[in-house]
This record gives structure tokens, sequence and C-alpha cells, in this order.
């Protein structure tokens, strides 16, 4: 007897899709993995993958996406938790601890090539744009907001890669702070 279907409405069932490939492609290239892992993961035949993702780029596009909703979440109520001043260390602690509760979805945001997408291209201008929004909207404010998630994207990525040589979570965060706030310190540490 064959496996039974359930019956989704569209939404959902693209959402296990995205959810199926997230876990796929966790420790992998995303651009190695095939549609038939995907569907197989999903439970679902590899025509239905395709009827909701044209190409592959697309697919690693929606993981890409699903990856930033969900550190947005995170960031805006962390955000909330910590008004005024406070805010900017408790983003960015939060932001790393994201990262180090599941680098894959951390490595999603940071993957090049899912980030020439276009809908990537747009989610990431929205943040940049809701970033400078907060310090008036200006065309600096853009550049200034774009350098601070560059800062943290690459600031992240390479303490992910190398905490084991003990980078601390608090440290490193403190000293991201620190550069956002007052730049470079001369003395080497934090």
């Amino acid at each position: 007897m064959g496996k039974t279907r359930r019956r989704l409405d569209a939404t959902t069932r693209r959402a296990e899709i995205v959810d199926a490939a997230a876990t796929v492609f966790d420790g992998r290239n995303p651009h190695d993995v095939t549609f038939e892992e995907v569907a197989a993961a999903a439970g679902v035949s590899r025509a239905l993958v395709y009827n909701y993702f044209r190409d592959k780029g697309e697919l690693v596009a929606a993981v890409h996406l699903r990856s930033l909703t969900r550190l947005d979440a995170v960031l805006q109520q962390a955000g909330r938790s910590a008004p005024g001043d406070g805010t900017l260390p408790v983003v960015v602690r939060t932001y790393l601890r994201f990262a180090a509760e599941d680098p894959e979805a951390f490595r999603n945001l940071v993957d090049t090539e899912a980030a020439h997408h276009p809908e990537v291209k747009a989610a990431r201008r929205r943040r940049v744009s809701d970033l400078a929004d907060t310090w008036g909207g200006s065309p600096e404010a853009r550049v200034a907001a774009s350098a601070v998630m560059g800062l943290l994207e690459g600031a992240t990525k390479e303490w992910l890669e190398e905490r084991h040589l003990g980078a601390d979570v608090q440290r490193v965060a403190d000293m991201l702070v620190h550069v956002l706030r007052e730049g470079l310190p001369t003395d080497g540490g934090g």
C-alpha cells in the first residue's frame, strides 16, 4: 500500500518544501543538492518541487529568505526588549547567538550566489532601508546601514568559523559594539 499524501494549501506546501531544502542543505553546498533530494526529504515528487521553484536558484533564494525572515524576527524582538541606548549591544549579541544556534541558517544568509536573486536583493535592500530610516533615511544613512550590516555579517561569519579558537560571544559582541560606536580601538583590545 502506498504512502497517503496530505492535501495542503499552496503556501503550506511551499513552506514544507523550503524547510526540507534547508535540512538537505545542512552542511552542504546548496548548489550541489538535487531537486530529487529535496523532493524525497519533503515527501513529494520532483515535479511538485519544480511546480513551486523554476530552478535551483529560486529554491536557494527561498531558503535564504526563510533564514532572513527568522533572523529579522529575532532581532526585532531583541530590539523591543532593550529600548534606547541598550539596543545596539542586544542586537549584536542576538545576531551572534542566532548564528551560533543555527549556523546553517546563518550560512544561508551569507551565500553569495543567493544574494544575486532578485527577491533576495529586494529583501536585503529593505533591511538596509529600514535601518537607514531609523537614522533619518538620507543617502549617507543608507551607506552607513549597509556598512553596519556588512560588518555584522562578515564578523559573524569569521567568528562562526573561528570560534573554536576561544572567541567568546560576549567579548566579540562588546568589540563589535565598540567598533560601531567609537571606531577601532587603538590598544588592540576590546
